[in-house]
């Protein structure tokens, strides 16, 4: 089996020299050139009243990024997940913080300010949110999703500087 089989695209589709002028892809040999991986399906997200499935992942989102109204620590964020479960919110009590790679797998690489796909459903996307990954280099950080441009990095847990984006299988 071919590895880039098994992923999916980065969907990006423009490529750029050293200087950051965009050229064209043709022959460069850079991602929007090669493209390679599985297609994305289309459409990428359903929107289903107050959740969004997304067709690429499976996973459900809540369509409002940031239902917690405060940036929360990390012990926080899972407390709200626990009470949105204890409330039985849009009718399920399974939700959850994503994992680092769930979050990830909401990343356009083609987009920023949002880094996410140009017709997503979302309202509300926050700048940064909270995963449930530690990070096993220092467990008092937890890894991170910056939308702006999709990055990750770590967050100290104990301070209220990211958001909650609850997601369930």
């Amino acid at each position: 089996m071919n590895l880039y089989s098994a992923l999916y695209q980065t969907d990006q589709t423009r490529c750029y020299d050293v200087l950051g002028q965009e050229i064209d892809c043709t022959g460069t040999g850079q991602d929007g050139d090669i493209r390679a991986g599985l297609t994305w399906p289309i459409p990428r997200f359903e929107e289903q009243k107050a959740v969004v499935i997304d067709c690429l992942s499976g996973l459900m989102w809540t369509k409002n990024a940031t239902p917690a109204e405060f940036p929360q620590t990390w012990e926080e964020a899972i407390e709200y997940v626990n009470q949105m479960n204890a409330s039985c919110v849009h009718g399920h009590d399974d939700w959850r913080l994503p994992n680092i790679r769930e979050l990830e797998s909401l990343v356009a690489l083609d987009q920023h300010n949002p880094a996410l796909t140009e017709s997503h459903p979302f309202q509300n996307v926050s700048e940064g949110y909270w995963s449930s990954t530690t990070s096993v280099y220092d467990p008092t950080y937890a890894w991170v999703l910056y939308t702006d441009d999709g990055n990750v990095g770590v967050g100290f847990k104990e301070k209220a500087d990211f958001s909650v984006w609850p997601v369930r299988n």
